[in-house]
């Protein structure tokens, strides 16, 4: 989408507000979708999102295709964002029942983040792949099909299926109800506006020097460092507390960023960024568990999808400030600001730390029925 609008206009900071728009919506609509599902279950939600998802990112790649206007676009970036199936939040909620006896969440949701990071790692390299041959049309048109198929396989498995949202406590009131969810939806905002903003500072920086493809091989270095930060989190006994854990990892996500200023190349650029992903997986696996402790009976689902309306609303804010700050100062000055950028997730945790107690009772978002055969280790 980036390289989309940027080749449509020639700014950054119109295709940074165009992939802002994409994220925007997607932001405003998850809560909506991770409710329905803790209401309705999750495959009658994730199936018609899927489709209707996949639908409208092709119609973005073909209406890019078709040279047509920047606001046709934005419009169908729109509805591409706001059907963004709920994936991630419905796999979140389904660890609790899935683990078998003995098994930690935070070890679960380690290896997810972990697992998570292929995503990092193959979806640049492909895109990079495709950009050899074609342009950023045929990216988004593998987008979807992409998109489509993993939501509909998802739905098709048994685990979700058989999920069956659980009665809602507190009187019906929502996940944010709890104030350690807001400062988690929170920090993870601050957290995903800094990622966005490196991405298309990367972007910038790789094609700026004549490199644009290469900007995909930096990116995926950055999630493998943070797949081997992972593996060693989930292969740990960790006796620190959660809420610790997470206040230290963002504390080292933040200081990752300081040294990227100093590249003068791809190359350069790609070292130094090791340092920036290597803590973010166990950053994000203990703010899974973490959010999984403190969520309200029933809201488990929708405390997820408020958290991933933070990534996507911060990633929005945080790409269209990179678009501004690399049309104002440059590639290098964009790369400088990021250690301001990239110090604010760990100020807000660090700030609201008391929030992040969990309450007396807390209790998963869905429930498996008693006839259900539990999933294996696969």
């Amino acid at each position: 989408m980036l390289l989309l609008v940027r080749e449509r206009t020639g700014s950054y900071a119109l295709a940074g507000v165009a992939v802002g728009v994409l994220s925007a919506a997607a932001g405003a609509a998850a809560p909506v979708l991770g409710r329905l599902v803790d209401r309705r279950g999750q495959t009658r939600v994730v199936v018609p999102v899927g489709l209707a998802g996949g639908a409208a990112l092709g119609a973005l790649a073909l209406a890019g295709w078709a040279r047509a206007p920047v606001g046709l676009l934005l419009a169908l970036a729109a509805l591409a964002g706001a059907t963004v199936t709920p994936v991630s939040a419905c796999l979140r909620a389904l660890w609790r029942d899935a683990l078998p006896p003995g098994v930690a969440p935070d070890t679960a949701y380690s290896l997810e983040s972990t697992s998570q990071e292929l995503i990092f790692i193959l979806g640049p390299l492909l895109a990079a792949g495709i950009l050899a041959v074609s342009g950023p049309e045929a990216v988004l048109a593998a987008g979807a099909a992409l998109g489509t198929a993993g939501a509909l396989a998802f739905a098709s498995r048994p685990p979700s299926r058989s999920w069956r949202p659980a009665p809602r406590g507190g009187r019906g009131r929502g996940a944010l109800a709890h104030a350690g969810v807001r400062t988690l939806t929170f920090g993870a905002a601050a957290l995903l506006a800094t990622f966005a903003f490196v991405e298309v500072v990367v972007v910038a920086f790789a094609t700026e020097r004549g490199a644009r493809a290469s900007a995909g091989i930096v990116l995926a270095v950055w999630a493998a460092a943070s797949m081997v930060g992972g593996l060693w989190h989930g292969a740990r006994a960790w006796r620190r507390p959660l809420r610790q854990r997470v206040l230290a990892f963002a504390v080292l996500v933040a200081a990752g960023f300081a040294p990227l200023a100093a590249a003068r190349s791809t190359t350069v650029l790609g070292v130094l960024i090791v340092a920036a992903g290597v803590f973010i997986a166990p950053l994000m696996a203990c703010i899974y568990a973490l959010l999984g402790e403190l969520a309200p009976a029933g809201t488990l689902t929708e405390a997820f999808s408020w958290l991933n309306a933070a990534f996507v609303t911060g990633a929005a804010v945080g790409a269209a400030a990179a678009g501004v700050a690399v049309d104002g100062v440059g590639t290098r000055g964009a790369l400088g600001l990021l250690v301001a950028v990239a110090a604010l997730c760990p100020a807000l945790l660090v700030a609201r730390r008391r929030t992040l107690e969990p309450a007396p009772l807390s209790a998963a978002g869905g429930t498996r029925p008693a006839a259900a055969t539990p999933p294996g280790p696969g």
